[in-house]
């Protein structure tokens, strides 16, 4: 920060500037005062930013594993993906980014390469904030950044959240950016609107993700990218309805990192690769990759979230039928009806949304979930193992019944009729005083 001591040494920079660039004083003004806003904590409960969950703690033991000498959290790139990564970087660089000399930018999802690894034109910010769920990748990044040799010097700070609560004042943050972020976030809904919380009045949003509607997977009847670390993967369209209400799309472009296994083996040199990379820029509702900024509407109002997990041990969780524990991927467990119509698990709680998370396999059948007087289907078939979310929003606040059963149908891909539950999150949502502009 430069105080007024500083300034009267800094004053023949100061007149050179203003002579271009006009009055500058104030911007440093405004910039002093977001910066000090940071070491003021936010009205957030510190012990709900990583909670005591097993896809957490799973997710920081390979981040730490991986810093101590152990298997990579991501194997090196290459064919396909490389290119994709090269791209990616290329359509950030594009992007119409406010002035970032003055700025307070966010890296969402930092990842243990340090702050803004994959998007360089961020480390001109005048203030560097990296967030990740896990404090191992924190430890790492914050470790990279203390060698002094980035841009931002020594203008920076490392947080931990799993994105339902920042820990940053309200309107502290010019840009934030949550590259390949958030399809890991759980509770998108209380994520997008931390982000609007703690971004200035016409902030910078920049979200990149894979699309689970890439062009040939869905025209197989599968989708993009599921594993069991993307508990929100979301298509271009679902992306931009989630925001539409909080932010304005201001560029979206696709980039394909995939467009299916037997086409990506076909690209045999870094030219062919390359030409399939490119593909569906102008359409990224057919692209694997989308690559979107946002700016912030103003007249929205955030709300507080609070949310509470259920999980297929909780003892409020009502099971009919046969329920068994099983195995999904590192140390989550699931429970498992084998299929048969009228398998069910219920329970009775308020929320304003409810996240529930299945696995999706070979063997998945078609499950049907009533909640607010509705009812939805969804089919549980994927050629690999991963989640699948079902997102259910304005479900009133009140207590209410949702419950999940087997209907014993089954995508014709599919192997069996199985419903495989691991968890739901029940959000509730209060408006925030002051959370508009």
């Amino acid at each position: 920060m430069i105080r007024s001591g500083a300034r009267a040494l800094l004053r023949p920079v100061f007149d050179r500037l203003e002579a271009r660039i006009g009055p500058v004083d104030a911007r440093v003004d405004r910039l002093e005062h977001r910066v000090d806003a940071l070491a003021t904590p936010a009205p957030v409960d510190a012990r709900a930013a990583v909670p005591d969950d097993v896809l957490s703690a799973w997710i920081d033991e390979r981040f730490r594993a991986s810093a101590n000498g152990g298997p990579r959290f991501y194997e090196p790139l290459a064919g396909m993906l490389k290119a994709a990564h090269e791209r990616r970087i290329e359509l950030l660089g594009e992007l119409p980014l406010p002035p970032l000399e003055d700025a307070v930018c966010v890296d969402y999802g930092v990842g243990s390469w340090g702050f803004a690894c994959i998007f360089p034109r961020l480390q001109h910010c005048r203030h560097a904030i990296g967030i990740d769920i896990s404090q191992a990748a924190i430890d790492e990044s914050e470790r990279i950044s203390a060698t002094g040799q980035q841009p931002y010097g020594d203008r920076y700070q490392y947080l931990t959240s799993v994105g339902t609560s920042i820990a940053l004042p309200d309107g502290s943050a010019d840009v934030v950016f949550a590259g390949e972020a958030i399809e890991h976030v759980e509770d998108t809904p209380a994520f997008v609107d931390e982000v609007h919380r703690i971004l200035r009045p016409g902030g910078t949003f920049i979200v990149t993700t894979p699309n689970a509607d890439a062009e040939l997977y869905k025209a197989r009847g599968e989708r993009y990218c599921v594993g069991p670390e993307h508990t929100a993967l979301m298509s271009y369209d679902e992306l931009v309805a989630l925001l539409a209400p909080s932010f304005e799309l201001v560029v979206a472009k696709g980039y394909c990192a995939s467009r299916y296994p037997d086409v990506d083996d076909a690209a045999t040199s870094d030219e062919e690769a390359r030409a399939l990379v490119h593909l569906h820029e102008d359409r990224p509702d057919l692209a694997s990759n989308i690559v979107c900024l946002f700016r912030r509407r103003d007249g929205y109002r955030a709300a507080h979230h609070e949310q509470r997990t259920i999980d297929g041990q909780s003892p409020e969780l009502r099971r009919l039928g046969r329920w068994e524990t099983v195995p999904l991927a590192g140390p989550m467990h699931g429970i498992r009806a084998p299929g048969e119509s009228g398998e069910q698990i219920e329970v009775e709680a308020p929320a304003d949304d409810a996240i529930l998370l299945f696995w999706e396999h070979p063997w998945g059948g078609i499950a049907e979930i009533e909640a607010g007087g509705a009812r939805h289907e969804v089919d549980l078939y994927g050629p690999v193992g991963g989640f699948r979310r079902v997102l259910l929003r304005d479900l009133g606040g009140t207590r209410q019944r949702i419950a999940v059963r087997s209907t014993g149908r089954r995508n014709p891909a599919s192997q069996a009729c199985q419903v495989i539950f691991f968890r739901a999150c029940l959000d509730t949502a209060e408006p925030r005083e002051g959370a508009g502009a």
